[in-house]
């Protein structure tokens, strides 16, 4: 599925949020944790930023949001101009998406990915949308996170334009959505639009960074910052040790992020080598990656691009892609959510991996990493 995610540079003198690393944090927590495709609405000029983001795949659109010109006349301050024009982006999607798309996922720039979100099954008529303070509440809708189904979304732009050109007392994006639908929408599972303050959940699939971001929230827990916005205070205190936790998720992801590619572990033979699917897809099926040369295998590295499909599979190598050698049968029935590490014990000699689920099981491997060494 194709991910949206949208930025205006001039905000960019929002030093309490840093969305440049916000942006480099759920890009890297997306490449490594889903199948998303990155689709970055970009209102800017072009910069060694973006160029950053080109080389780690990102496909960026250029592009203003429509109806500037109305936002201009409603308030031309410059950092309400900034601001705006960022968050409206995201309804002019239909404009810039692929006429052959009907739904793609939109999400706020401040997001981390856990893993690859499931929205099978979810068709909204407009868009599906989880809530923002309340859990569960349809009436708390936050625009932060959407599935939009783009054929609908192209049919109701101009009304939507004009509806928000006539609407701009109400405030931005999410409030003249609320105004435009009311509750007529989807309502998403909390789990795709979690927020720090509402504790830990191993499975959520989306941290999004609603309120108090990244940087404000490491120098309140640290005494670094002893005052904030009041709104961003309450949310802080809710719950610091969540905050805490999703701060150390934030890091990794940054750090994966900032790890020159000549850096990277070098014992990593897989790299660039996908994992190719095989056999009959109803009957036995298996991903394999062809190392290119017989390796002394020291760790495998699994994860399932969709949660929940997979918990019981077969680790085989091969030298010659004909004889198979079993590493190991996982039959616990637990569900695989972080990545499964085989390391052993002793090694394996093989120039194929393979990993074949096993009873009622399905795979799409987003990885299949294999570390040891390669002549």
């Amino acid at each position: 599925m194709k991910w949206y995610f949208c930025w205006s540079q001039d905000s960019d003198f929002r030093r309490d949020h840093d969305w440049k690393n916000l942006i480099r944090a759920a890009v890297e927590s997306a490449r490594r944790n889903t199948a998303l495709e990155p689709h970055f609405i970009y209102d800017g000029e072009n910069s060694a930023f973006i160029e950053e983001l080109q080389g780690c795949g990102v496909k960026v659109i250029f592009h203003r949001v429509s109806f500037a010109a109305a936002l201009a006349r409603h308030n031309p301050e410059p950092g309400f101009q900034a601001v705006a024009r960022g968050a409206f982006l995201r309804f002019d999607i239909p404009l810039v998406a692929d006429p052959a798309d009907d739904y793609v996922l939109y999400t706020d720039a401040d997001v981390i990915f856990r893993r690859n979100p499931d929205l099978r099954g979810y068709t909204p008529w407009f868009f599906a949308a989880a809530p923002q303070f309340d859990r569960g509440q349809k009436a708390d809708l936050n625009s932060g996170v959407m599935l939009l189904n783009l054929r609908s979304f192209r049919a109701l732009h101009s009304q939507l334009a004009a509806f928000t050109v006539q609407n701009l007392h109400l405030g931005l994006d999410q409030e003249v959505l609320r105004a435009f639908v009311g509750q007529d929408y989807l309502l998403l599972p909390d789990i795709y639009n979690w927020k720090p303050y509402w504790g830990v959940d191993s499975g959520a699939a989306i941290i999004h960074w609603h309120g108090p971001k990244p940087e404000t929230a490491a120098g309140w827990l640290n005494g670094t910052v002893t005052s904030t916005h009041e709104a961003w205070q309450v949310l802080l205190e809710r719950d610091r040790e969540a905050y805490r936790y999703y701060l150390g998720i934030q890091q990794e992801a940054l750090d994966s992020y900032n790890t020159p590619a000549d850096m990277a572990r070098p014992d990593h033979i897989s790299r660039g080598r996908p994992a190719m699917p095989g056999g009959h897809q109803q009957d036995q099926p298996w991903w394999q990656v062809d190392l290119g040369g017989i390796a002394t295998v020291t760790e495998i590295h699994i994860l399932n691009a969709v949660p929940g499909q997979l918990r019981d599979f077969m680790v085989s190598v091969s030298i010659d892609g004909a004889s198979w050698v079993e590493l190991v049968e996982k039959r616990d029935g637990l569900m695989v959510e972080a990545p499964y590490k085989w390391t052993g014990p002793g090694t394996a000699w093989a120039r194929y991996v393979r990993v074949a689920p096993l009873g009622a099981d399905s795979a799409h491997l987003n990885q299949i990493e294999v570390f040891g060494r390669l002549p």
